[in-house]
């Protein structure tokens, strides 16, 4: 799950870019930008983050908005969705396995687990994702719903395909309706 600026709307201060990058110039900027979000959820202890990718599929989709927090590892437990430094930059994928020293990950809707993350690498948890303009608290396992989509979406490469262009639509129609106007609390 690679991740991108939130939107506009979002504190400015916790904005920040990720994603992998082919070029040795935009390898680097991409080094930087993560560094400066790893910094940003140090000093604040949040940040907002776009999914871009469909590692997490079905329970993440290119688009959601992610509400991180920092998180100690001693606090870390099989469920959540981790954010962490990896060697191609931040990853949010789930836990699936944790010891004393380490903690395994796999996003939804891949087959086999990540490498282990060491305690140094994890950043942080997503305390919310927003979807359009619902807000929603992930959950630490799939419904019986999202187990078959996310199976379907392994073994159909063109399922997988439909899913994000109908996703993609989805995008298209909500940044096209005005935002709604909340009161300020």
């Amino acid at each position: 799950m690679y991740l991108f600026p939130a939107r506009d709307n979002q504190p400015a201060e916790q904005i920040a870019v990720c994603a992998s990058s082919p070029s040795t110039q935009e390898s680097k900027k991409h080094a930087i930008q993560c560094g400066l979000a790893a910094q940003v959820l140090q000093l604040s202890g949040k940040l907002w983050l776009r999914a871009f990718g469909c590692s997490m599929l079905p329970s993440v989709w290119p688009g959601d908005l992610f509400l991180i927090r920092l998180a100690a590892f001693a606090d870390l437990h099989t469920g959540q969705l981790l954010f962490y430094a990896a060697e191609n930059g931040l990853v949010i994928h789930r836990i699936v396995e944790k010891n004393a020293n380490r903690v395994i990950t796999r996003g939804d809707s891949l087959p086999h687990d990540d490498a282990p993350v060491s305690p140094s690498q994890v950043l942080g948890t997503v305390a919310l994702i927003q979807r359009g303009r619902v807000r929603f608290i992930p959950k630490g396992d799939l419904n019986c719903t999202q187990k078959l989509l996310r199976t379907l979406i392994r073994r159909s490469t063109w399922f997988r395909s439909f899913l994000l262009r109908l996703n993609a639509l989805r995008l298209k129609w909500t940044r096209s309706q005005p935002e709604p106007q909340y009161p300020i609390v």
